[in-house]
């Protein structure tokens, strides 16, 4: 997606407790602001992104958004 400063993922979610961790994937992407973000979801490729997940994650999803610094 156009405005990705930078990505991360992992497979290898595990809880810092006992259990089981209730994800099997985190994904992490950075943009410029929150604009940038919602520009980038909002766009034809976005959209496509979003489209495709219930593709691979068949147990449901949780998209956050949160600022860092």
């Amino acid at each position: 997606m156009a405005g990705v400063k930078a990505a991360n993922y992992s497979f290898d979610a595990k809880p810092l407790g006992l259990g089981k961790a209730p994800y099997f994937c985190v994904f992490e992407a950075d943009f410029e602001s929150e604009a940038a973000l919602m520009n980038a979801l909002g766009s034809k490729e976005g959209q496509a992104v979003a489209g495709d997940v219930p593709n691979y994650a068949s147990g449901g999803v949780t998209m956050i958004h949160f600022p860092i610094g």
